[in-house]
């Protein structure tokens, strides 16, 4: 996948963030409890983070959980799309933010899409395994 840089940490509406480039930019959200992640409406939750002047870019946004040392639950809301089932970078980004907190790597990353395992090593440098299935088809022209 590639090298992670660490970009800022901080606190936007009372969420503690890491900002995290991973070939594009990702916010990555811990969220205590896995039934409030699940409760979350992303469609409310994401847009002022997406368009917060901190990211003048604008940001994905990876909401996410702990379930065990190398196993998080993960929600992603991209920008200018919304929640989506699956996302390679929000998984990484997400993973990331879990190895920085002394998660253990590789980290299984649970999506609504199905599963991502990343590995995360000592210097940021992130691979991603998970397989992929086409959910659309379709032609221009």
């Amino acid at each position: 996948m590639g090298r992670a840089s660490l970009n800022s940490e901080g606190e936007l509406d009372g969420l503690r963030f890491q900002h995290i480039l991973i070939g594009n930019p990702q916010t990555a959200i811990r969220v205590a409890e896995r039934e409030r992640l699940e409760a979350l409406d992303l469609a409310e939750a994401g847009p002022p983070i997406e368009h917060a002047g901190a990211f003048p870019n604008r940001t994905n946004v990876s909401f996410w959980t702990e379930l065990a040392p190398d196993r998080i639950r993960a929600r992603i809301f991209e920008r200018g799309v919304g929640e989506t089932q699956s996302s390679g970078t929000g998984a990484c980004g997400a993973a990331v933010a879990h190895v920085l907190r002394g998660g253990d790597s590789p980290v299984t990353v649970e999506l609504d899409g199905g599963e991502l395992v990343v590995d995360v090593d000592e210097s940021l440098h992130v691979d991603l395994e998970g397989w992929a299935v086409p959910v659309f088809k379709g032609e221009v022209g």
